[in-house]
């Protein structure tokens, strides 16, 4: 099974981009708020199915901070009882694992 269950992080619908101190550095417009929803979805890894991978390294594990596409996948929020939206996506979902700050894929 080449399956991955995943957590989808909470996303901002706040159309203003702040430094830590608080500044606006953006506005963004309805039409780019849209099309980074559509784009690419962050979310965090919760298992990872036996056959992920194939006979590669994993490229993630659970705990993990990944990026997906926005509609990939299944969704199985039925599989727990937290109150979160899960998603059984397929390894080669996976675009990316953030490392910190950074995405490193």
């Amino acid at each position: 099974m080449d399956l991955i269950l995943v957590r989808l992080k909470e996303v901002s619908k706040s159309n203003e981009v702040k430094t830590d101190w608080g500044f606006v550095t953006e506005i963004k417009t309805d039409t780019k708020l849209e099309q980074e929803q559509f784009a690419t979805q962050e979310a965090y890894v919760v298992w990872v199915g036996p056959w992920a991978y194939g006979s590669q390294s994993a490229e993630c594990k659970e705990g993990d901070l990944v990026l997906i596409a926005k509609y990939s996948g299944e969704d199985r929020s039925d599989l727990t009882n937290d109150g979160a939206i899960h998603r059984l996506i397929l390894d080669k979902d996976i675009f990316g694992v953030f490392e910190g700050e950074e995405l490193c894929q």
